[in-house]
């Protein structure tokens, strides 16, 4: 029995002594990504994330929208945003965040900008001018977001790791352009897809 005893707790003293060894292994604590896709759909952002602990990271991002240019419109806007993210799944043998499935609160404030162009009668002339309407405002994205991160090995033995992250998001927009002539609404339901990459140190 004593031998038994002992066994048994030999095996575990390793398995507790392999867990802190793999807990205390190097691990990435930031990350700065891009979403290579958006460009071409005109927008563009890039993103700064931190490790929290080995649960828990928050991202900040800063946003740029190219928006319509045509005969009719011209529009763009800028803007930043925060994340709030909890890992749930674990694929690095350290079990720390930034890796794996992960869930979380979001929200972006954009600043945005719009021109209408249009033709209008000039009683003075008696001909048809061009026109301008401008108007600007602040939308705000409210969204739950999912995602999945994969960190592959390192670059040059450096602890460097690419990273490759693909994420879906849900939730509303709230925002309106009014114009001297009337309001155009932007806001209500919001869903999209994307794909981040970049590093992680």
């Amino acid at each position: 029995m004593l031998k038994k005893t002992v066994i048994v707790l030999t095996i575990l003293l390793l398995i507790a002594g392999y867990s802190c060894k793999t807990y205390a292994e190097p691990t990435p604590k930031n990350e700065i990504t891009i979403n290579p896709f958006g460009i071409f759909w005109g927008i563009f952002n890039i993103e700064y994330e931190r490790v929290l602990s080995k649960k828990n990271s928050i991202a900040f991002r800063l946003n740029l929208d190219t928006g319509i240019n045509n005969s009719y419109w011209e529009s763009s806007g800028f803007g930043f945003g925060a994340s709030y993210r909890f890992f749930l799944i674990d694929v690095l043998k350290t079990k720390m965040a930034p890796a794996g499935f992960w869930i979380g609160p979001a929200v972006d404030f954009i600043f945005f900008t719009s021109t209408f162009k249009y033709t209008k009668f000039n009683v003075a002339t008696s001909k048809w001018v061009p026109a301008t309407v401008e108007a600007s405002t602040i939308f705000v994205k409210t969204v739950c977001e999912v995602g999945y991160e994969w960190l592959f090995e390192d670059l040059f033995g450096k602890d460097v790791h690419l990273v490759l992250a693909p994420y879906a998001e849900v939730g509303f927009k709230f925002g309106s352009l009014e114009y001297a002539t009337g309001s155009l609404g932007y806001g209500g339901f919001h869903f999209a897809l994307g794909v981040s990459a970049g590093i992680a140190f």
